[in-house]
């Protein structure tokens, strides 16, 4: 713990390089807040850490929001490596206190020695571990452990073609009480210096620091090398392109090279791509901004309007930072109102409100600031405080006509946000709709108000076609931007509105296909979109009557306690429905006690107390209380858009015997285009109609649903098996089917799932499949094709299963299974 200057961010470089052991580094900058986000940063520091030892971490990790499930994974990540893994957060005195403690504290208590910390700050952290520094399980590393001695002074020299004396070194030391920064500036000018200057006292103040760069410094270069060195130093971070604008000279990429060989407090950094970026020492970009202030405050607000200028599409946070510098917080607004929607939804949110709240007064207060500040803090999961910064943005008297239209587009795109109505959710999807067919929205948001908007009308569930068709051009033009979050959050929603929609294979090449999610991007949005690809993962298991699959996926994502994000209440809702689905007796209570975590209350225009009700009727069927079920189902209001949930109490109403109920619901779904609803709705009315002796009708509506299901492997419906719908399957393979190989795999299941011995003996697998498809048309040359066997292989099993049964042939096998 030091204050900037004392090298703290080299020495643990050197360090790092020196050592043997694995190292994982994470820096923190002034916008990182939560213990969400500084977990998110520990993983990703860590999964990089063991992928350069080569240790393999498969998928992607989002950081658990339990704590003790955080601390068991990055274990489990660390013990992989050789030896105890040390963790360097730099940096660390920007993170909010208990964010940090909350965190390290336990993990370096329970983590049994594979993980170790070291912590880089200028203060405070010592307040924040004092048990562990008294109690030895932490030291502390000052400035003056990190303050230079004469000795290390002159070694410091020693490359310098006039290495300095240890009388200069004395000299030096005196003047900058061994001030690592300090000590750096005085030797870049050695020849200048007399060894006897005076002494400067240790805590050198920043108008002696900032003398000290324009005295010692700035004024001992090359004027061009000076006015470049101002003028840039205006931006921490910077590139050629950026110097120039800055500086106006059209050969900057050479000057900052300069800058770095002359060891200017500059440091290079060159990315995967190859492109090269440059970072000004802190404490010496803030001594020039300083002395440029001093110098010329004219200039000093002209840099920093450029800056702005130029950040903003990019880096729009740091651009509002330069706009409120230059003393024009006006432009800081033009930029937070044309790059708001972006930093929402790639989850700088918290960052856009503390410029929000940075704003003077008369602007922080506006209905459109507000708005947007509504909109952050929702996503950050206070729903409560929204709904206050939602309610004074209403309460504000009419905005100015100058910004009236702004004001109504940012209105419009918050309520797909904000607004939980269904009516009032529509209502704002139809304007920006509107506004986007015109061109009413900021172009470099364009992408992410399609996004949104194709998210709404997912939720809205009134057009899924139209919703895949924006989250797919969402997707595209992200990628054509570069805008990588935007990309994959886009990639994950297309993906569940096409599984959704009934395009499961579609939806899985999508998740394959789907670009990887940026390290940091999705620790805001997670309690929007956490967990969205498993649940697509799912949700195609379901459908497929994978139920094994389903219900391992849907159960890990709805363990977590306390957890209330879409996703994970809609995973808790299809654990329940696959609990009930695969008739797990062992699972019903906990499925049962899942689904009270699920929200009690429409959000986004999702009624989850509908889905809990139908799911809870479903799990009093699979648990032998059809009465039960069937009062629950008669509380909901069908009126509404909700197909599955209409189809799956058509079934229940059926097995009760209710068929007029049935038949209600199955009315209620006529026409709709989704591929499982369709089938759902077209076996329920199949059985209704040959319980009826409509045998006929059963065997049409039987065959349009084979048509339906079998490109998109829709298996589902089919599984519900009782002794009629067997006798239905198995007089449908005689009646005539397009879908002889489909059929025959259902019969092999039907047979599976028969709760009995056949005659005393019980076929194999092989042979339960293979007297499926004896019920087909199919010759024993076309199943030994469809399985891959030779037809000698199909004659062996078929004399088996005749003496298994008791017959003699084929025929007979047939008519005595029903």
């Amino acid at each position: 713990m030091a204050p900037p200057g004392f090298g703290k961010t080299t020495a643990l470089a050197a360090w790092a390089r020196a050592g043997t052991q694995p190292t994982a580094w994470l820096s923190l900058s002034r916008h990182d807040r939560g213990p969400e986000s500084f977990a998110a940063g520990l993983v990703t520091a860590l999964h990089r850490t063991a992928e350069r030892h080569g240790l393999p971490v498969r998928g992607r990790f989002i950081a658990p929001n339990g704590r003790q499930a955080l601390i068991t994974h990055l274990e489990r990540v660390a013990s992989g490596l050789p030896g105890p893994v040390v963790v360097i957060v730099d940096d660390a005195h920007l993170a909010e206190a208990d964010d940090l403690v909350e965190v390290i504290r336990p993990m370096a208590e329970s983590a049994s020695g594979s993980i170790r910390f070291v912590l880089a700050g200028t203060g405070k952290l010592d307040t924040w571990f004092n048990r562990q520094l008294v109690g030895g399980a932490a030291t502390l590393v000052t400035s003056q452990d990190l303050a230079l001695t004469t000795v290390e002074i002159v070694e410091a020299t020693s490359d310098f073609d006039a290495p300095a004396s240890a009388e200069v070194a004395a000299s030096v030391h005196r003047e900058t009480g061994g001030w690592p920064v300090a000590v750096r500036l005085a030797l870049l000018n050695l020849d200048d210096r007399a060894a006897t200057n005076p002494a400067l006292p240790a805590n050198i103040s920043d108008d002696l620091l900032t003398g000290y760069v324009t005295d010692t410094v700035l004024n001992h270069l090359p004027p061009e090398l000076a006015e470049f060195v101002l003028a840039t130093t205006t931006c921490d971070r910077i590139d050629a392109d950026l110097a120039t604008a800055l500086s106006g000279h059209r050969h900057s990429a050479p000057l900052l090279e300069e800058c770095v060989r002359r060891g200017l407090f500059l440091d290079r950094y060159v990315g995967a791509d190859g492109s090269t970026a440059y970072r000004w020492h802190d404490v010496f970009a803030q001594r020039c901004r300083v002395a440029l202030q001093r110098l010329d405050a004219a200039s000093a607000a002209r840099l920093d309007l450029v800056a702005a200028d130029w950040l903003a599409p990019r880096f729009p946070i740091e651009a509002t930072v330069h706009a409120m510098r230059a003393g024009a917080p006006g432009r800081a607004v033009d930029i937070i109102r044309e790059h708001w929607l972006r930093l929402v939804i790639e989850s700088h949110a918290s960052a856009l409100n503390a410029r929000c709240l940075a704003l003077p007064t008369n602007l922080a207060d506006t209905p459109e600031i507000l708005l947007i500040r509504a909109c952050c803090v929702d996503v950050l999961g206070d729903s409560a405080g929204s709904a206050l910064l939602l309610a004074r943005a209403r309460s504000t008297g009419p905005a100015h006509p100058a910004v009236a239209a702004h004001l109504e587009s940012t209105r419009a795109l918050a309520d797909l946000f904000l607004a939980h109505r269904p009516a009032d959710l529509e209502a704002a999807a139809d304007r920006v709709r509107a506004a986007l067919d015109i061109g009413g929205t900021a172009h470099h948001s364009h992408a992410h108000a399609v996004f949104l908007l194709g998210w709404t009308e997912l939720r809205l569930r009134r057009d899924t076609p139209a919703a895949v068709r924006f989250l797919a051009a969402a997707r595209n033009e992200a990628r054509a931007a570069g805008h990588r979050v935007l990309a994959h959050r886009a990639a994950s929603n297309l993906a569940f509105a096409l599984a959704f929609g009934g395009e499961f294979l579609q939806a899985e090449l999508t998740l394959d296909q789907a670009p990887p999610a940026a390290a940091d991007g999705d620790t805001e949005w997670f309690q929007y979109d956490g967990g969205i690809e498993l649940v697509t993962r799912g949700f195609i298991h379901y459908w497929h009557d994978e139920l094994a699959a389903a219900q391992a996926t849907f159960r890990t994502l709805s363990m977590p306690a306390g957890e209330h994000t879409a996703y994970t209440s809609l995973a808790r809702i299809f654990y329940a429905l696959t609990v009930a689905a695969a008739h797990d007796a062992g699972a019903l209570d906990e499925a049962a006690h899942l689904l009270t975590e699920v929200v009690d209350a429409e959000v986004h225009g999702v009624p989850w107390q509908t889905f809990r009700t139908a799911t809870a009727a479903a799990l009093a069927a699979a648990g032998g209380d059809i009465e039960l079920a069937c009062k629950r189902l008669d509380s909901l209001d069908f009126s509404r858009s909700l197909p599955m949930v209409t189809v799956l109490a058509a079934e229940m109403y059926r097995r009760a015997g209710r068929l007029d109920d049935a038949a209600r619901c199955l009315k209620r779904i006529v026409g709709l285009p989704t591929s499982y609803v369709k089938v759902s709705g077209l076996v329920t009315a199949a059985q209704i109609g040959w319980s009826q002796g409509a045998h006929q009708r059963a065997h049409r509506q039987l065959e349009r649903a084979l048509d339906i299901a079998e490109p998109q492997r829709i298996i589902r419906p089919f599984g519900r098996m009782d002794a009629p719908f067997r006798t239905l399957l198995t007089e449908h393979a005689a009646w005539g089917t397009r879908h002889e190989q489909l059929l025959a795999t259902l019969l092999a299941r039907a047979e599976s799932a028969a709760d009995r011995q056949p005659l005393g003996s019980s076929l194999t697998r092989r042979e339960r499949e293979i007297l499926g498809f004896l019920y087909t048309r199919m010759t024993a040359a076309e199943i030994a094709a469809e399985l891959f066997v030779s037809v000698n292989t199909v004659r062996t099993h078929q004399r088996s299963i005749y003496r298994k049964l008791g017959v003699t042939n084929r025929r007979e096998a047939v008519q005595l299974r029903p």
